[in-house]
């Protein structure tokens, strides 16, 4: 079996690593040319697949790939793995008769993700400010799975932990497991807050908020781009505020990687069956 993989971060290095010891051969934009001079089986994307929904997700030095090119070569019964599919892209490789798995669709990735997403958000803090995190008054806005794999973190670091959470299921989960809770939009108790953790994605650290914080105030945004921070305003009074995207593959690209093969196999066994000669699981 024969498999491109295309763009990605040093999650994918790993990622192919094992899935070449199965006995896949991996091929790279960069070794073949056009990629339609060779036929393969199956397609590797990053996760997100896309972030300006014209090119694949690439580091600097790859070989920049056009959706449309991932369109073209698709062939009917062809497995496409990625995270984060556009809609759009997605239906348009479904009705070329490609089968397309999305990472983040799948719970059991999407909750080991996580993990790692919380790990790296709290390295970031750690790394950009003066203060230990140990009984620091910390602020999580929002409540899905990296919201509540961090807040579980911070408080094994003995943060104080608060959530700041819409659905009233949320806030209601958030106080089961020991968080202090505030209404969302309430900014009154901002200013004690030593550190914001945003997982929001849509702009909810507005002017207004950032005037109610402590100029000592971190902030790390862990949301899709283009987060939920008006980051120019927070340069502008001083507030040290940071997108951080693709943690995972910063922080623990062995561990995300691998991860990713795994379910790959999984998924191939699911579909080939288990006594397809050419993939020795």
């Amino acid at each position: 079996m024969k498999a491109y993989l295309i763009g990605g971060d040093s999650r994918e290095k790993y990622l192919a690593y094992r899935l070449e010891r199965k006995g896949i051969e991996i091929l790279h934009p960069e070794q073949v040319g056009r990629l339609k001079d060779k036929r393969v089986e199956m397609i590797l994307l990053p996760m997100p697949v896309t972030m300006d929904h014209f090119t694949v997700k690439a580091t600097e030095g790859q070989k920049k790939v056009n959706l449309k090119e991932v369109l073209e070569i698709t062939e009917k019964g062809m497995l496409i793995f990625g995270g984060m599919f556009p809609e759009d892209f997605k239906k348009a490789l479904e009705e070329k008769g490609a089968i397309v798995h999305d990472f983040m669709q799948m719970d059991d990735i999407a909750i080991r993700n996580a993990v790692a997403t919380a790990e790296g958000a709290i390295a970031e803090a750690i790394y950009m400010s003066n203060e230990v995190l140990h009984g620091q008054e910390v602020l999580v806005l929002g409540y899905g799975r990296c919201a509540e794999v961090l807040a579980d973190k911070l408080k094994g670091m003995s943060a104080k932990v608060t959530v700041m959470a819409r659905r009233g299921e949320a806030r209601s989960r958030a106080w089961t497991f020991g968080n202090e809770m505030l209404e969302f939009g309430d900014i009154r108790e901002l200013e004690k807050f030593h550190y914001i953790f945003n997982t929001v994605p849509a702009v909810c650290i507005t002017r207004e908020w950032i005037d109610c914080m402590n100029r000592y105030c971190c902030i790390i945004d862990i949301a899709s781009k283009p987060g939920g921070t008006d980051f120019d305003y927070c340069s502008k009074k001083g507030i040290r505020a940071k997108l951080c995207s693709s943690l995972p593959g910063r922080y623990a690209p062995k561990s995300s990687g691998e991860l990713l093969a795994r379910k790959i196999e999984s998924i191939i066994k699911e579909t080939i069956g288990e006594g397809y000669e050419e993939m020795p699981f």
